[in-house]
């Protein structure tokens, strides 16, 4: 569930984004399953802000590992979506440029949520979300505790104390 007044749009990351002819349906505005690939862009933007602010490379050595894409350069901290919600608030259009607020919402011992706030060019929102993201290791595919760092990261990169985070 999406708690009214639990997000807070500064204490994250965003990707700026473009609404593209394929994203549209036959009633000429983005597709409500577009949404969830503009979640994912927003969370890529995120992952990419927190291995810089970690001082990561892009991901693993090996170029050909396709972890390298999946996961990052978070060795250890690999995770799948296990839940995504989508509140749809107004449409958006062809052209229309995107911006889409992600902060982690909360950690708990094998899992964490990421929050999503989609707004267009006049900041009306547009859409928002969430996402739960369970730990695994990939060798056996189950599910795992979150790594020691990732709650002190998380809190360092969105300028929050860390038991904001822990649920």
């Amino acid at each position: 569930m999406i708690e009214k007044g639990s997000y807070r749009e500064d204490s994250g990351v965003a990707a700026e984004l473009e609404v593209r002819y394929r994203d549209l349906d036959a009633m000429g505005h983005v597709n409500n399953a577009t949404y969830l690939t503009y979640f994912e862009q927003a969370r890529f933007a995120y992952l990419g802000a927190l291995a810089e602010s970690l001082s990561l490379k892009a991901g693993p050595a090996d170029p050909s590992d396709p972890r390298r894409i999946a996961f990052g350069p978070f060795e250890g901290a690999e995770f799948v979506v296990a839940e995504a919600r989508v509140r749809y608030r107004a449409p958006a259009h062809l052209g229309e440029r995107l911006r889409c607020a992600v902060k982690v919402a909360g950690v708990s011992r094998k899992t964490f949520v990421f929050e999503y706030r989609l707004r267009n060019g006049a900041g009306q929102l547009v859409a928002e979300g969430s996402t739960v993201q369970v730990f695994f290791d990939p060798a056996t595919g189950r599910s795992r505790p979150r790594p020691d760092w990732f709650v002190k990261a998380v809190a360092r990169l969105e300028g929050r104390p860390e038991e904001e985070l822990v649920r």
